[in-house]
């Protein structure tokens, strides 16, 4: 039982059961989010596109952020209020294109929910650039961050999926949310992502 001044500290690794929840996590004041490796069948087949994923959450905000790219061995990093970097330098923030230029991301995802994304899938045809499905979701966060993919979209999340990306997005400027237009948590399932000037025109699109 932590003391008075003693630092309440645990881990929610993938890998592992842990005791913590939707409903206690922004109870915790120190909680590391853990994922050894996202994109799991692109590491198993060999295709470059997988990484490590490390974020430190202080009553439920993220505060910091690691995501290392196994096969490209960059290394991405964000820390709360001072900004996001790749391999030590500060990442600029580009210029939003309109809708009808931006590139999208997103998952296919497990089970049945694919049909469900390829309901939202439809509604992108004609009035976007182009769709990627690159298979890890934290290294989707980071293209999200860096402006090569312009929204982002994806169900089922789990913490570990965006436990480091959401605070390097954030750090960008990047406007999140769930599926009802609530700001996204590490706990929510579904996310939709973009920049602020388009996040409502790529929301109505997909919702309406």
């Amino acid at each position: 039982e932590p003391t008075k001044n003693s630092t309440n500290c645990q881990i929610l690794p993938e890998e592992s059961k842990s005791e913590v929840t939707a409903d206690n996590f922004k109870e915790i004041e120190l909680l590391f989010v853990i994922d050894p490796i996202d994109g799991t069948s692109n590491y198993f087949f060999n295709i470059p596109q997988s990484a490590i994923s490390v974020g430190a959450y202080e009553f439920g905000k993220p505060k910091y952020g690691v995501i290392y790219d196994i096969s490209l061995k960059d290394i991405y990093e964000a820390e709360a209020g001072k900004g996001f970097f790749l391999n030590g330098k500060r990442v600029k923030k580009r210029k939003t294109p309109i809708l009808e230029e931006a590139i999208i991301g997103s998952s296919w995802g497990y089970g049945k929910t694919p049909q469900v994304l390829i309901k939202k899938w439809e509604k992108l045809v004609g009035k976007v650039a182009m769709l990627r499905v690159m298979g890890s979701a934290a290294l989707d966060m980071t293209m999200t961050a860096r402006g090569q993919f312009t929204c982002y979209i994806h169900n089922p999340l789990t913490p570990y999926d965006s436990g480091a990306g959401l605070l390097m997005m954030k750090e960008m400027g990047i406007k999140a949310t769930n599926w009802q237009g609530k700001e996204f948590t590490v706990f929510d399932k579904e996310i939709i992502a973009a920049p602020p000037e388009i996040y409502d025109e790529f929301y109505n699109l997909l919702f309406d």
